[in-house]
């Protein structure tokens, strides 16, 4: 799916940056599974303040448009959907039974009638707000869920394995900069399954730090097929 995304730098330079309150990955996957729903677009079922929509315009070839919903691009677009979900969405509901990363809703419970029961009330809210969840993306009373990357049941928490084959084919030798930092990005999100992994992937992580050149060598890749 394409998104349109707007090169809003001048704006996001004025902008006043707001830091956003993430829930820890690690203590959600510490609990039990039971259903999953999903916001689609959830950046776009976010209004605009219709005195800053003027903010947002561009041009196109025929005219010049300015956007009613929060577009991707805006530097603060992250922060105000995760503050939007903690304050708007699960103010009314407890904390330690639905928790929500970004647009990933996770309801969670030790038996069917509470689950039920959160799964209602968390629904209801969906409606109460007017926000769209995506009925293809839903799990509902599920004894292992895929969330975040992770499959998460009763036994525990391991990769989710599409993942960890994205990683198994990862084209090499890393040539550039920015494709060693992807790999980086990918393969440290699994690092807590990865003994040592701070060793082992140690040349490409210096490999990109700041100020240093680079130049590769047969260390990097190395490290790369350790990771792999």
């Amino acid at each position: 799916m394409c998104r349109m995304c707007i090169a809003f730098k001048p704006l996001n330079e004025l902008t006043v940056k707001q830091k956003p309150s993430m829930p820890r990955i690690d203590e959600i996957l510490e609990r039990l599974p039971g259903s999953a729903f999903d916001f689609p677009e959830a950046f776009l079922q976010i209004p605009v303040h219709p005195e800053d929509k003027q903010e947002t315009a561009f041009h196109t070839c025929t005219s010049k448009l300015e956007y009613t919903c929060m577009p991707f691009g805006l530097v603060n677009a992250h922060a105000e959907l995760q503050l939007r979900s903690n304050h708007g969405f699960l103010a009314p509901i407890t904390h330690r039974r639905v928790v929500i990363y970004m647009h990933d809703v996770l309801v969670f419970s030790r038996n069917v009638q509470d689950q039920l029961q959160q799964l209602l009330q968390s629904l209801q809210l969906v409606r109460e707000k007017q926000w769209l969840a995506k009925a293809q993306k839903c799990s509902l009373f599920m004894q292992k869920i895929s969330f975040l990357g992770y499959r998460v049941s009763a036994a525990g928490v391991e990769p989710d394995q599409a993942k960890i084959e994205a990683i198994g084919i990862w084209p090499l030798p890393l040539y550039t900069r920015t494709k060693v930092q992807k790999f980086l990005g990918l393969a440290s999100y699994y690092r807590s399954f990865v003994p040592g992994f701070a060793r082992i992937a140690a040349p490409l992580t210096d490999l990109v730090k700041k100020g240093k050149q680079f130049t590769r060598t047969e260390n990097e890749e190395e490290a790369a097929l350790g990771l792999i």
